[in-house]
């Protein structure tokens, strides 16, 4: 009963806490009034293709408590990059004028105001500005087409004013406004030409997305186009900003693989060879051959650790509705580490039969200190979620050891499996601290987004390059790796095409000396090297027959064995398991021609809004 009560308590208390949260009335930063816009544009050839100071006026009335407001400038038009630069901005009512800039949809967004202050009522902010590329070439007129206050408001206009003040020697071909009235037309505003002014009004307000546009019309010659030069000059200007992260990225690429990342050299002559490489197990061969410890070299080490009977496997049959699967088990043959065998273990092997045979389902049985008795079985399919990590654990492993064995530079396992992760990481944060501090990447027409995009991307690519060729192998590990690829040589080639090309005056085959006895023994021996060098099926197939009794490492259905099903079975399956390797789971007319043009179609205007 004490409960229950208890309860409605804290059902009325979080009830009471609901309504009088609902009774808040929060407030719209957005819902202003812009009582006036006017901007006088002072437009000059400082640029020869049109350079424009541009002083904007907004009076607004807040009704509720604002910190200021959002100015949006576009950064092009027509494929033009305006090079747009801020300035100054003011306020004579004294509201607060600190501004500070980002890039949205092509625009530079000026964010007006203090976070730590509001203003309410009439204020009044003045926004001063210069772009230039701003005059459009045809072939019988240059042309100036201009947004005045931009389609990007969701506040309203009681009126838009602007003038335009003309350079000495530059008269006015032709003009024309648009403004949209009640019915849909764009003929709610007056343009008047002076001397060397030329000013436009709307005739009443304008709703919320509709703008003010300008059409001026100049003769040819007082601008002049852009040359490819200029174009070229312009790119080269702003491509560093975009191209310095990854041209720095290069350049310490490539001082670091001309310092670290080449082979030592090797005799340059590949000969026949019959066993392996200094004694080296398969994972370790592999390794060595692409500097990676991947699924094949796990599938193996599985199957040589089968033929040297630590463990058997067993093969049965798994049937479906569609077709008949096979499922692999795995029995330890040996106590381990009580064996006299555990002495011709090496680290990693040891671990593999750990993270097969010692889990938390078998710890019971394992018992202390990873001991394992003879005759414990796992399915393959439990260690599906589990064994990701003892593979990390033995590519970490196999890494330092190769190189505090004298095969490596460096720990150029463990640098493969990591860069294209912690390092491409640490260069994208670098790239987004650093891009921010250049600020803009508008003077290539690109808001910060893409031209960020861009950075990264290059970036990420001349990594990876790098990923690939900067691990080296020293003057002894080039050796194990010129060994084993002349025992690729030997399992690859089959005897009567390795007879001919003996006989070959050109051949490039060396043999270095007498062919071994093709017996089980030596299949089995050299089966393990021939999966991880990818030569496996091309060396069962030369000894297809060679079985005459199942080995004692395997259990199975022996009226369909053959060594060649063996090996594809088998290591298809090991590498399925393999799979499971990781941790679960605007218009383009002139706005005189043919008639056209239309309000919201010209450079500039943009938008803005309140916060």
């Amino acid at each position: 009963m004490k409960l229950f009560k208890k309860f409605i308590s804290a059902l009325a208390l979080c009830l009471l806490v609901g309504l009088s949260l609902s009774s808040v009335v929060y407030g719209d930063t957005n819902a202003f009034m812009i009582t006036n816009f006017s901007a006088d544009y002072y437009l000059s050839k400082d640029d020869p293709q049109g350079s424009m100071r541009v002083v904007e006026q907004l009076d607004v009335n807040f009704t509720d408590n604002n910190h200021g407001i959002l100015r949006a400038i576009p950064n092009s038009y027509k494929g033009q990059y305006l090079k747009l630069h801020i300035n100054n901005v003011s306020s004579k009512t004294g509201a607060p004028s600190d501004f500070t800039t980002y890039g949205q949809n092509g625009n530079t967004v000026l964010k007006i105001g203090d976070p730590d202050r509001t203003v309410t009522g009439v204020q009044q902010y003045t926004i001063d500005y210069t772009v230039q590329n701003v005059i459009t070439f045809y072939n019988d007129h240059d042309e100036l087409y201009w947004d005045i206050n931009g389609d990007q408001w969701g506040q309203s206009f009681l009126g838009v004013t602007a003038n335009f003040h003309l350079p000495s020697g530059l008269e006015v071909k032709g003009q024309k406004c648009f403004a949209p009235d009640l019915d849909g037309t764009d003929n709610a505003c007056s343009i008047t030409n002076s001397s060397d002014k030329v000013t436009t009004r709307t005739y009443g307000s304008l709703g919320p997305r509709k703008t003010l546009t300008v059409v001026l019309a100049f003769p040819r010659g007082y601008f002049v186009a852009p040359t490819f030069k200029d174009k070229l000059v312009d790119f080269l200007n702003g491509f560093w900003k975009i191209g310095a992260l990854p041209l720095f990225t290069l350049i310490v690429g490539l001082v670091l693989w001309l310092k670290f990342g080449r082979d030592a050299k090797g005799r340059g002559v590949i000969i026949a060879e019959y066993d392996a490489p200094d004694g080296l197990s398969p994972l370790e061969v592999g390794a060595i051959a692409d500097f990676k410890v991947d699924n094949r070299d796990i599938s193996a080490t599985v199957i040589d650790l089968a033929i040297r009977k630590y463990i058997r496997i067993i093969e049965e049959d798994k049937k479906s509705i569609f077709k008949k699967n096979k499922k692999y088990s795995f029995e330890l043959m040996e106590d381990i580490p009580d064996s006299h065998k555990i002495d011709n273990l090496k680290p990693h092997e040891l671990t593999l039969l750990q993270g097969i045979f010692i889990d938390f389902d078998t710890i019971a049985l394992a018992g202390k200190n990873g001991y394992m008795a003879k005759g414990l079985a796992v399915g393959l399919d439990s260690l599906k979620t589990k064994f990701y990590i003892t593979v990390k654990n033995i590519r970490d492993d196999v890494g330092k050891n190769l190189k505090t064995n004298g095969y490596f530079a460096w720990n150029s396992v463990k640098y493969a499996s990591i860069i294209g992760g912690y390092s491409i990481f640490s260069y994208i944060m670098a790239g987004i601290i650093l891009s921010q501090l250049f600020s803009n990447f508008e003077s290539l027409g690109l808001v910060v987004g893409p031209g960020l995009i861009l950075s990264v991307t290059m970036m990420i690519v001349i990594i990876i390059i790098f990923v690939k060729i900067m691990p080296s192998r020293t003057s002894k590990g080039v050796q194990v790796k010129e060994h084993a690829e002349g025992l690729k040589l030997y399992l690859e080639t089959a005897e009567k095409d390795r007879l001919a090309m003996l006989q070959s005056p050109d051949a490039p085959y060396a043999a270095k000396s007498s062919d071994p006895k093709r017996t089980v023994e030596l299949f089995e021996k050299l089966l393990p090297y021939a999966i991880v060098l990818g030569v496996e099926k091309q060396w069962a197939k030369q000894f297809e027959s060679i079985y005459t009794t199942p080995p004692d490492w395997y259990s199975g259905n022996w009226t369909t064995f053959n060594a060649v099903y063996l090996t594809s079975s088998l290591s298809t399956s090991i590498s399925a398991m393999g799979a499971n390797f990781s941790s679960p789971s605007s218009s383009g007319s002139s706005g005189f021609s043919g008639g056209g043009g239309f309000s919201g179609g010209g450079g500039g205007g943009g938008g803005g809004g309140g916060w």
